[in-house]
């Protein structure tokens, strides 16, 4: 079953009181002088009481540039109710002002999330020797309530801000699992999936691993990938998501690889079923020797543990020639296909 994270959008209270404290004394005063004409304050030595509501105090907010970006992440903000009392029990909703006026911004983030607004679309993935189609990434779209398209850095990026990475990262494995179903893909997909939204995979990715088995997936048929450049603080805890999803068939691989200073240490210690070479060592390896010399190690690595190799971001005929002359397995780009909402076939060939 999932938890409270993984499917609950949080939101900013009604409250009639906010309590702020801050890591400078400094910090108080500049609260003190910028509010305390708007706002009835109450202040001591180290706190500061405002009679507001915090969604009324954080819209005044919205058009301000009073603050730096290092002191609105050294504020912190506790909301209370009228009579409510200063005490330990209501400490757990304090958050920096940094948090609380990211998720009161976040209006587009809430509406995809509860709407189920997310739309994916699919790029091919050929073999780079004959052409032929294998497999297609699942690529997730938000759609504001206006109906243009939440650019997916920018979603992914506010829902890190704002504790919604959780449930974001959930809602588009399945929406992803549900549109290929849909589609009547019948080769292998990749999803891509986020360390950092999973914090026990037996509860986190279990109705992921359900929504597959409804569908009728073979689980050999889909492939988990997680982003190399996406911040990992624990190798172990990355290690014990594949192992789980290894455990019940599914493939695994490691994306954007060569980006980072840590992949060859990730290679070794997860052991992925397929690599992904990021496209910046990709781009211009037809005239680069530097890259065909990285990108060749990477490949000889990978034969060393069993694993395939796939060439991302290819975008010219000389590029898709190049990595097919390296013994590259697979390749993708813009060369074969573009992402779209309906499978299209790789081009190129």
């Amino acid at each position: 079953m999932a938890c409270e994270k993984c499917t609950t959008t949080p939101d900013v209270p009604a409250t009639s009181r906010v309590i702020v404290t801050a890591a400078h004394r400094y910090m108080l005063d500049k609260i003190r002088l910028c509010y305390g004409k708007t706002f009835p304050m109450t202040s001591s030595e180290n706190w500061v009481e405002l009679r507001v509501d915090l969604n009324t105090f954080l819209k005044g907010c919205a058009a301000s540039t009073q603050f730096t970006e290092t002191e609105l992440r050294n504020i912190v903000l506790l909301p209370l109710e009228d009579q409510e009392a200063f005490s330990p029990e209501v400490l757990h909703r304090a958050k920096t002002f940094e948090s609380w006026y990211h998720l009161h911004q976040a209006v587009d983030l809430k509406h995809v999330l509860d709407n189920k607004s997310i739309l994916t679309h699919f790029q091919p993935i050929a073999d780079t020797q004959n052409g032929k189609l294998v497999a297609y990434e699942c690529l997730s779209r938000g759609i504001r309530q206006d109906g243009s398209v939440y650019p997916p850095h920018l979603m992914f990026q506010d829902a890190r801000r704002t504790e919604m990475i959780s449930n974001l990262d959930r809602q588009c494995r399945l929406t992803a699992l549900r549109s290929a179903s849909k589609a009547g893909v019948d080769c292998l997909v990749f999803i891509n999936f986020t360390p950092s939204a999973i914090y026990n995979p037996e509860y986190c990715l279990a109705d992921t691993v359900q929504a597959a088995s409804e569908l009728n997936f073979d689980p050999a048929n889909i492939v988990f990938e997680v982003v190399e450049s996406d911040r990992i603080d624990s190798v172990d805890h990355l290690r014990e998501i594949f192992d789980y999803y290894k455990a019940r068939g599914f493939k695994i691989a490691l994306d954007d690889v060569g980006s980072g200073y840590s992949s060859l240490n990730l290679i070794a210690r997860l052991k992925p079923q397929i690599i992904k070479i990021d496209m910046e060592l990709i781009h211009g390896i037809d005239h680069d020797s530097a890259r065909q010399v990285i990108v060749q190690s990477l490949v000889n690595i990978a034969r060393e543990i069993g694993a395939k190799v796939l060439a991302e971001g290819v975008e010219t005929y000389q590029e898709l020639e190049t990595v097919r002359n390296m013994n590259i397995d697979l390749v993708q780009g813009y060369y074969l296909g573009r992402p779209a909402p309906v499978p299209t076939r790789p081009q190129g060939f």
